[in-house]
C-alpha cells in the first residue's frame, strides 16, 4: 500500500513487495531488476517481466502480451497505472 501513495516512483522510489513466496525479488535466487518506479518496469525484459509475473502470481497463466504483465506487475506492487 505505500507505493500507491508515491506516484509513479520517480520522486520517491518505490519499496520492495517480497514474490508471492516471501523471497525478495532482487536477491539471490532471482536478482532481478529493482521496481523503483514505472519507468522501471517499463523497461523490463520479457524474460524478466515473466519472472516477476510468476513471483507474484503463480499458478496464473502467464499473459503472452508483455504490457499485461507489466501492468500485473505493477499491481502486485501496489500501483494502479491509468
Amino acid at each position: 500500500m505505500h507505493n500507491e501513495k508515491l506516484g509513479d516512483g520517480s520522486q520517491w522510489p518505490f519499496q520492495v513487495v517480497n514474490f508471492h513466496d516471501g523471497t525478495n525479488p532482487t536477491a539471490p535466487p532471482h536478482n532481478l531488476p529493482l521496481l523503483s518506479n514505472c519507468a522501471v518496469v517499463d523497461n523490463l525484459s520479457d524474460p524478466q517481466c515473466t519472472l516477476y509475473f510468476l513471483g507474484y502470481y503463480p499458478g496464473e497463466p502467464v499473459p503472452n502480451q508483455i504490457a499485461t504483465r507489466k501492468k500485473k506487475i505493477l499491481a502486485a506492487i501496489g500501483h494502479w497505472r491509468i
